[in-house]
């Protein structure tokens, strides 16, 4: 792959540091699996900071509705690595979409929170049973919570996040 071993080496400290992976001594690094309660705290706290993102980005959106452009691309990412079954590319930039809800909130407090949260959600989403997942109705969540929040209702705004992380895609829209 051509990376030195110290960025490497440091790269892992640091995923270490945010829990998703683990160091075994004299065998190496694993990722973190993570049990029924860990995902449920995960969501909790994704679904905590997502709302205040949101509720800040209502009033936002209000006088400026032209930067829920800059969702768009993220849309686009999904479409396109949906296309070809990309998984990996799929779960980046789902979460891309949301990183810029969070930067769009404009709040300080929240962008270093979410980067941490952004790599244990991206851990959860990449485990999920490929059978099970559903490009279309994740990218028409995306599509959906993007329309509601140009329409500055916060009720089906928060309706549709909370559906968003908490409900499974099974659940919410067939495949």
């Amino acid at each position: 792959m051509n990376v030195s071993r110290i960025p490497l080496r440091e790269a892992l400290r640091l995923l270490q540091a945010q829990g998703v992976v683990r160091t075994e001594p004299n065998r190496g690094t694993f990722i973190i699996g993570f049990d029924k309660k860990e995902i449920s705290e995960a969501q909790e706290v994704r679904l905590s900071v997502e709302r205040i993102a949101l509720r800040r980005l209502l009033p936002i959106v209000k006088g400026r509705p032209e930067i829920l452009s800059s969702l768009d691309e993220p849309i686009e990412q999904m479409k396109r690595a949906a296309m070809v079954g990309d998984r990996l590319e799929f779960c980046r930039a789902d979460l891309l979409f949301h990183g810029r809800l969070i930067d769009l909130s404009e709040s300080v407090t929240l962008r270093p929170v979410w980067e941490v949260l952004s790599r244990v959600t991206f851990v959860f989403m990449t485990q999920e049973p490929v059978l099970a997942y559903n490009y279309a109705g994740a990218i028409e969540d995306h599509v959906i919570l993007k329309n509601l929040i140009r329409e500055g209702r916060w009720a089906p705004v928060e309706k549709e996040i909370f559906a968003h992380i908490t409900v499974p895609m099974s659940l919410r829209r067939p495949a």
